[in-house]
């Protein structure tokens, strides 16, 4: 009993309090996840839209220079020279006039035409390679293709273009009226 009394925490053990803590239902775990969920959808649909906008084409201009160069060459005759074995008459020694330099204007760049698509143009299917033109239902490979237009179908430009997948897309009609987007890779313009 003596040892009772001088240790009385060693034979009547309490446990440490545990603080309260906040614990949550589980239903409101599984409301935070939809709305996590949620916000990163709205979060990837705006970073898609951001960097799927196709940035406005610049027109470019193709200018070609010609450029002229001149050579003018003074012969002149020096007194006291003497004419070779195959001459049999003396040549008198001439002075020839130096050309005065006038000023000459800059040639000027012509643009050259080339053939553009342009939406309401017309353009020819090319360079498949027998494979085909496949008309998709938007800008982009992850479209479906619904359907598949043979070489050499003439088509109508609706819209475009658009960037989409590393490629540039127009919107086209075919002869039965199918209406679809296309690479411009595969697209010759008709004039």
């Amino acid at each position: 009993m003596e040892d009772e009394n001088r240790f009385p925490d060693r034979f009547h053990y309490t446990p440490p309090r545990r603080r309260d803590r906040f614990v949550l239902p589980s239903w409101a775990w599984a409301a935070i996840g939809v709305v996590c969920l949620l916000l990163g959808m709205v979060i990837g649909a705006l970073l898609w839209k951001l960097l799927s906008t196709p940035a406005s084409p610049s027109p470019t201009v193709t200018a070609s220079v010609a450029t002229a160069t001149a050579h003018v060459v003074v012969v002149t005759a020096t007194p006291g020279a003497t004419p070779t074995q195959a001459l049999q008459t003396p040549v008198p020694p001439t002075t020839t006039p130096t050309p005065v330099p006038t000023d000459t204007p800059a040639p000027t760049a012509t643009p050259t035409a080339i053939a553009e698509i342009q939406v309401g143009g017309k353009v020819k299917v090319t360079d498949t390679g027998g494979a085909d033109l496949r008309l998709r239902a938007g800008p982009g490979l992850d479209f479906i293709t619904f359907k598949m237009v043979e070489e050499g179908a003439i088509l109508e430009v609706l819209g475009g273009p658009e960037k989409g997948d590393n490629y540039i897309w127009w919107r086209l009609r075919d002869e039965t009226g199918a209406i679809g987007w296309a690479v411009q890779d595969f697209l010759t313009p008709v004039p």
